[in-house]
């Protein structure tokens, strides 16, 4: 092993570039400045002894470029902290360093990580990581766009204003579908002026767009947006994402009975209107940062002035190397754009961490490309070792990616022994929610954390059955990336219950006040400021009617008072099903205060965490109980061809690699309403020899 003291020295040497002849580069080589003593660049690089042999060579690579191709739990994210580090010891000025992710969860944790390094970790002495950038792609086109805009302006009395002005502004949600519906006016006005489309053509797009425009159809409008972001992320032209997504965009066909060619020709119209209407009014939205982003680079690169004046990058923006997490996450605009930021600049180097079998977001756009597709001499280093799956786990996952003859590496795992992984086969859909709740149950009862288990879906609908069979066996569970869940709502229609039940209401002989209800429950101001006097009144008067012999019912007609109350059911779906999602609990209790204290005792506990695979992923549990892997639930029914096969099988992937002990996976045959279709099989992802010998298999018949 050669001398990490000699590596850092010769490695420093080879990172000083004289700065580029033009400066309006945008990352220009730094002048070296060495910030550390040599006993403390080897002090620091003992750190980098502790990593696997794959892990050192990806920190220590003096290679431009390169792609770490990591499997799941591989720690690629430590191996990244520690890739930063070992260019802080080599003396890189932390400002030149850029760390980009394309989630703000994913920024966040890697900030995190490099937090714990550098205090008291092995970064210690080093300092400066805070100078280290961290951010998300979108945020940092943004940035550039911001900061090219504010250098391009010239200096004048009204240079501020000139600035202001010059500062595109990010158009929100609501903000795009009212643009986009000035659009359709705009497109059609535009068609009715263009001779050189034929009558008939002309008249069916301006047909199309007038049904598009109604102002009914504001999904609608949404639903375009939706297209011409997955166009702009995938790189794909709206006429091959309306084939490609047929499914998603289906119901554009329908419009206005006109066919596939003038829907094509139609939504062109449009999205030139939209683009042009964004271009007037110097606004941005969201798939906009990283395409206007790319073109800033390309000119800059090219130093292509023509007669504008000269862009002079702020120094704030001038890196040397960056670094990508997640990159498998990213859309092809994305990639593009961190390509040309190489193309452009020979000091840069990129290093790109990622795990194509984790690309799960080809919905959005987002479709793995190998870095060597985008740039010359792009050196490969594996990451195959798992430090999160035991060896038992790492064997089926692989198993499942290697099906049907694909070149896949092994995974190899932690060398500890949990047992194989278990496929529960259940006579129903009933039976398979039972089995889940039966051994969550069994799994705490032997004294698991329930901070310790999780239960994935592939979608929400199938979580929200999960967790009524858990909380009928009063088990609480919490929903990843759902916020603002909590017992509150509940307990406000358990006081009311409660209150019945007591006979207050009753006894008073009339309803009660407004007042009254409102002391009792305690609502927060942003729901009862907007509560009439009328409402509360109706609301009283409806609960001297209550009278039902089981909680259940007391509590349903509770639920229905305090939602008619709080707006209505339909206003506000969040609460209406945070409130009925306890209903199962209430065969337990014969009163209203015995669930109340036992729920309170269930919160203390914890809660269980029950996730869509989708939220589940960069997340782990040492116990993972994964429902619905029947063909047609995973993979899902409606992915047909060759790429949304390879999602969903990325997804049985991910949904596997969650585990660090124990991994349970369950099918049940499936009367499918929405398809109407029955899905009696086992999914094919497992229904196979090469996989299933990886697993035990339990029946609960």
């Amino acid at each position: 092993m050669p001398q990490n003291d000699q590596e850092s020295r010769d490695f420093s040497s080879r990172s000083q570039t004289s700065k580029p002849a033009h400066s309006s580069a945008i990352f220009e080589a730094p002048t070296f400045r060495p910030k550390l003593s040599a006993s403390q660049r080897v002090a620091n690089s003992k750190a980098v002894f502790k990593l696997s042999l794959q892990a050192q060579a990806i920190v220590n690579t003096e290679h431009r470029h390169a792609e770490v191709m990591a499997c799941a739990g591989s720690g690629k994210t430590t191996v990244l902290c520690h890739r930063v580090l070992h260019l802080l010891a080599c003396g890189v000025d932390p400002s030149r360093i850029l760390v980009l992710s394309f989630s703000k969860t994913a920024a966040s944790e890697v900030r995190k990580r490099l937090v714990q390094f550098g205090e008291p970790g092995p970064a210690a002495g080093l300092g400066h990581l805070s100078a280290v950038r961290v951010s998300t792609c979108h945020a940092f086109a943004n940035r550039l766009i911001r900061v090219t805009s504010t250098s391009s302006s010239k200096t004048s009395k009204t240079g501020k204003n000139k600035r202001q002005k010059q500062q595109p502004a990010l158009l929100s949600p609501t903000g795009v579908t009212d643009v986009l519906g000035q659009a359709v006016k705009h497109a059609s006005r535009q068609l009715l002026q263009d001779r050189s489309i034929n009558k008939t053509d002309r008249e069916d797009q301006r047909r199309w767009l007038k049904e598009l425009g109604a102002s009914a159809s504001k999904p609608l409008l949404k639903l375009v947006a939706t297209l011409f972001d997955y166009s702009a992320a995938s790189g794909l032209s709206l006429e091959q994402v309306l084939v490609k997504q047929s499914q998603r965009f289906g119901i554009f066909r329908s419009l206005a009975s006109v066919g596939p060619h003038a829907v094509a020709s139609a939504l062109r119209a449009l999205h030139s209107s939209y683009q042009a209407l964004k271009l007037e009014s110097n606004r941005l939205d969201f798939s906009d940062m990283v395409t206007r982003a790319t073109s800033t680079v390309l000119a800059l690169s090219g130093h292509e002035t023509g007669g504008r004046t000269e862009i002079r990058v702020p120094d704030e923006l001038q890196y040397q190397h960056i670094l990508v997490d997640e990159y498998q996450d990213s859309s092809a605009s994305q990639v593009h754009f961190i390509a040309a930021l190489a193309r452009g600049q020979p000091a840069l180097n990129i290093m790109v961490f990622g795990d194509e079998h984790q690309s799960v977001y080809r919905f959005a756009g987002a479709f793995h490309t190998p870095l060597c597709q985008l740039l010359p001499d792009v050196l490969a280093l594996p990451l195959t070792r798992s430090y999160r799956l035991p060896q038992a786990l790492a064997d089926a996952s692989t198993a499942v990616l290697a099906a049907d003859g694909a070149d896949v590496e092994p995974i190899k795992g932690r060398r500890v022994t949990f047992g194989r992984p278990v496929l529960v086969r259940a006579a129903s859909l009933s039976e398979e929610l039972r089995a889940v709740a039966q051994d969550v149950q069994a799994l705490l009862e032997r004294g698991e954390p329930v901070s310790s288990i999780a239960v994935l879906a592939r979608t929400s609908a199938a979580l929200r059955e999960a967790e009524s069979e858990l909380l009928a066996r009063g088990i609480f569970s919490q929903r990843r990336g759902v916020t603002g869940r909590n017992t509150d709502e509940m307990m406000n229609v358990l006081k009311l219950v409660r209150h019945v039940e007591r006979g207050r209401v009753q006894a008073s002989g009339h309803a009660l006040s407004a007042t009254q209800l409102q002391a009792m429950l305690r609502l927060p101001s942003e729901v009862s400021t907007g509560i009439e006097p009328k409402r509360w009144t109706a609301a009283a008067s409806a609960l001297r009617k209550v009278i039902n012999p089981s909680l259940e019912g007391r509590y349903k007609r509770c639920a229905d008072i305090y939602l008619a109350l709080c707006g209505g059911i339909k206003s506000d779906l969040a609460r209406r099903d945070e409130v009925r999602r306890w209903i199962p609990l209430c065969a337990l209790y014969a009163s209203a205060l015995a669930m109340r204290d036992s729920v309170q005792a269930m919160t203390e506990r914890g809660a269980v965490t029950t996730s869509t695979i989708h939220q589940a992923k960069g997340s782990e549990w040492e116990h993972v109980l994964v429902i619905g892997v029947a063909d047609g639930q995973m993979p899902n029914y409606l992915a047909q061809d060759g790429d949304g096969l390879i999602e969903e099988r990325n997804l049985m992937y991910v949904a596997m690699t969650r585990s660090r002990e124990t991994l349970r996976l369950y099918y049940a045959p499936v009367a499918h309403a929405r398809s109407r279709r029955l899905f009696e099989k086992l999914s094919r992802f497992l229904d196979r020899r090469d996989v299933l010998r990886h697993f035990d298999v339990e029946d609960r018949l």
